[in-house]
């Protein structure tokens, strides 16, 4: 049979080529410019080897000086991969076999929420809390310097009728005003993305319409 070399990216130098159990000594090696010797240097990338069976088994084994990794092709071949041992092969940094069955993916990622945390982008932010008890208009949260405070869930109760506003530093509305009847509570629910925020380094106030007693919490984040 003949070895053909191709390609003249790499040079590498091969000391045997094995087939199944037969190892062939000395083998012709055919590249660019004549032929070559086995531990002779050649100048490719690609060894072809052609005319195997099936059942036939490659190595190429190289010596001492290879500056580049030899690739192997067989024509209208298939190459069966042996059995990955236990602790023995990885493929990159993944070693496979240390995977056990039905408690980890691979091509997807299993996540479950986490109560301590939430990320705006990169960022791990820390769930806050605090008590919504007012019987006028005032503040929730103090301003954080150059923090906005993004609410991420809450829940009032008025006794008696009113509307509520939201508003950043006193001034800026966040919300309409939103018309609640006595004893009436809103509460939207959990949003990580947030219902909304402040502007940045300033605080978070409500407004009421009427003064009433409210009563309530409230989650949130700073933002950077």
């Amino acid at each position: 049979m003949t070895t053909s070399i191709s390609n003249r990216d790499q040079s590498a130098i091969v000391d045997t080529v094995t087939l199944g159990s037969r190892t062939v000594l000395p083998v012709t090696l055919i590249g660019p410019g004549g032929n070559y010797s086995t531990s002779s240097t050649v100048t490719a990338s690609n060894l072809d080897i052609r005319d195997l069976t099936s059942t036939d088994v490659v190595t190429v084994t190289g010596g001492t000086g290879q500056t580049a990794d030899v690739k192997i092709t067989l024509d209208t071949e298939t190459v069966a991969v042996g059995s990955i041992a236990v602790g023995t092969n990885n493929i990159g940094d993944v070693d496979v076999a240390s995977i056990a069955a039905g408690t980890n993916l691979i091509g997807k990622t299993a996540s479950s929420p986490d109560s301590n945390t939430i990320y705006a982008g990169t960022t791990a932010l820390t769930p806050k809390f605090a008590t919504i008890s007012l019987a006028a208009s005032g503040d929730l949260v103090v301003a954080v310097v150059d923090k906005k405070i993004r609410v991420t869930n809450f829940f009032l109760l008025v006794d008696g009728e009113t509307t509520i506003t939201f508003q950043s530093n006193g001034a800026d509305d966040l919300t309409g005003d939103i018309k609640l009847l006595e004893y009436q509570g809103l509460s939207p629910g959990y949003d990580p993305t947030g219902h909304f925020e402040t502007a940045s380094g300033k605080k978070l106030n409500l407004v009421l319409g009427t003064a009433v007693n409210v009563a309530g919490w409230l989650k949130y984040v700073e933002v950077p």
